[in-house]
């Protein structure tokens, strides 16, 4: 083999070499975009993500509130009969039927008595 002949095998190998690197480096390339786009695709995944949790926080949020709203009413309910405003009695009267005394005992307060609570204050 000729120095010549020694040179061109030195240069094609040399060459070979750097195609295989350009061939490593277009791979590498293409698998970061690759990467990237996976990253991207992710992330908006993630946002969705983020939103529905949110959304669903809100409507746990709400569903706690309208079951502290029934709940609540349900116990206004419950306890509302037994709320009795001052001065009303149920008696018995003579016949055996049930009557109010709070409507006698209002109707027994006249305007005077009232005043006379209020501290006689002139009434326009």
């Amino acid at each position: 083999m000729s120095n010549l002949e020694q040179v061109k095998e030195r240069l094609k190998s040399a060459l070979n070499k750097v195609n295989n690197k350009i061939i490593d480096a277009q791979k590498a390339i293409q698998s970061q975009h690759q990467l990237e786009t996976e990253n991207n695709e992710l992330k908006a995944a993630m946002a969705l993500l983020q939103k529905e949790i949110s959304e669903l926080k809100h409507k746990i949020r709400s569903i706690g509130i309208e079951q502290e709203q029934k709940s609540l009413s349900k116990q206004a309910e419950i306890s509302a009969p037994e709320i009795k405003a001052p001065g009303s009695r149920v008696r018995k009267s003579i016949d055996g039927n049930k009557t109010d005394e709070s409507e006698e005992i209002n109707s027994k307060v006249s305007l005077n008595e009232l005043k006379g609570l209020v501290g006689n204050k002139k009434w326009e």
